[in-house]
Formats: structure tokens, C-alpha cells, sequence
């Protein structure tokens, strides 16, 4: 996850076997984006940017 205008995200690297989390920012005015991989294979998903407010 991350807010649009920071330039790193928070990290929250680990392998993780059932969840993964919570991992939270503050992003007032801002918007974020936010995603995962898995393993095998290190499948990606990103949202791109939303919960804008």
C-alpha cells in the first residue's frame, strides 16, 4: 500500500502462510494503492490508485 504523492511505501515484506497485515498509512487528500504477490510463481496484483479522499 501506498499514498500517491509518497515516494516509498510502507514496508511490510515477509512471507506470510494465511495473512498478511495490517499495514496502514495516512493519506488524508491523497489516494492510495495497494496489492500483493504469492508464491509460487509470484503472481502480482496492484489496484492502482483509489480511496481518494
Amino acid at each position: 500500500m501506498r499514498c500517491q504523492h509518497d515516494a516509498a511505501p510502507p514496508d511490510d515484506v515477509g512471507k506470510y502462510s494465511t495473512y498478511a497485515g495490517p499495514i496502514k498509512v495516512n493519506a488524508p487528500h491523497d489516494c492510495i494503492d495497494w496489492g500483493g504477490a504469492s508464491d509460487p510463481g509470484w503472481n502480482v496484483w496492484v489496484s492502482g490508485y483509489s480511496h481518494c479522499g
